[in-house]
């Protein structure tokens, strides 16, 4: 998970200590959430490190806490972004888009980086350890059905939303939205970390 860093915002990549690790199952689930409909334009997406103690170790995909990083993400143009994170605890936070930047417009520019340069708010590596997944889903077309959806899924008063319900019964609706979605064409990435201990 994260915790936002910066001036007066902190949103977490954290594990949450008090709960158990989630069911891997959970995370293999998440993980396989797939979107059906491919766009012309391949979107890819990679965790760029702004400030991390091991940059050999970053570079695999291992974050200590402290580490800041960021998205970067390259063929968005034309499409409105969302980006999800589970946990190891099995908590799915929407990191993007939060309450410092509202999203809903669609990418004007191919290459886009969250959080953006200058942006009130960085992603700060924190917690006890453990294997997260990152989303990225990009929605080319008509978006507020997905909107609603999301509304529906999260807490969307938090700053950084997490999923009202557990692990396994948002990953099912956000498949079931994948499967039945039409009037958009929905592409996502996915990466995945671990949080050193």
């Amino acid at each position: 998970m994260f915790k936002t860093f910066k001036i007066t915002a902190t949103a977490a990549l954290m594990s949450v200590a008090s709960v158990a690790f989630a069911d891997m199952g959970n995370l293999d689930s998440f993980r396989a959430l797939s979107a059906v409909e491919v766009a012309e334009t391949e979107m890819v997406a990679a965790i760029k490190p702004i400030a991390v103690a091991d940059e050999a170790s970053a570079s695999k995909g291992v974050l200590t806490a402290g580490d800041r990083i960021a998205f970067e993400l390259s063929g968005v143009e034309g499409a409105k972004i969302y980006i999800l994170n589970m946990d190891s605890a099995g908590t799915i936070q929407m990191i993007y888009p939060n309450k410092y930047v509202e999203g809903g417009e669609a990418q004007t520019e191919d290459m886009m980086m969250v959080p953006a340069e200058g942006a009130s708010y960085e992603f700060e590596v924190s917690g006890e350890g453990g294997s997260e997944v990152v989303k990225v889903i990009a929605i080319d077309g008509e978006s507020s059905a997905f909107d609603a959806l999301i509304a529906s899924l999260f807490d969307t008063e938090k700053t950084f939303p997490r999923a009202i319900q557990p692990a396994e019964p948002t990953t099912d609706a956000l498949t079931a939205f994948f499967e039945s979605s039409d009037g958009a064409k929905i592409r996502e990435a996915t990466l995945e970390y671990v949080i050193a201990k």
